[in-house]
Parts: C-alpha cells; structure tokens; sequence
C-alpha cells in the first residue's frame, strides 16, 4: 500500500554537511516543496533565508517555528 504524506519534512544533520548532500536536498525539497530543518551540526544545508528553511531543531539551536512543522509533520524524512 503506497503511502502518501501530506505535511512531509526533511530533517538533516552533520552527515549531509559532511557528505556534500546539500545540493540534493535543496533540489529534492524544491521539488517537491518539503521544509527541511536542520541539526546544528546540519546547518548550511540549505540557505538560511530559502522560503523551505525551518532552521535548527533540538535542544542546541532550538527554533520554535521549525519545531511546529515537525510535530504536525504525518513524514520525517531524516539525512
């Protein structure tokens, strides 16, 4: 059975920095316009000032306005 997410975000941390992942998650979230939230060893993945920037998650560099998409998020996809 597929499943279809409805409020999907992408969640990236120190691996994709680390990996170069950054231009893919950007063109993937674009696509298919995802918010992506970061951890604050994933920072710079995406463009402080992009349109689907959430920031950074957790307890380090918390952001409430990126924490809320999250937990009504029905799809994390984590990188």
């Amino acid at each position: 059975m597929p499943v279809i997410a409805r409020r999907p975000v992408i969640i990236t941390g120190g691996g994709a920095v680390h990996s170069q992942a950054g231009d893919m998650i950007k063109s993937v979230a674009e696509l298919l316009s995802i918010p992506v939230a970061t951890s604050i060893s994933g920072q710079g993945i995406m463009p402080d000032d992009h349109p689907l920037a959430l920031g950074v998650i957790g307890d380090n560099g918390y952001h409430h306005h990126a924490h809320k998409p999250i937990d009504e998020g029905d799809t994390l996809l984590y990188v």
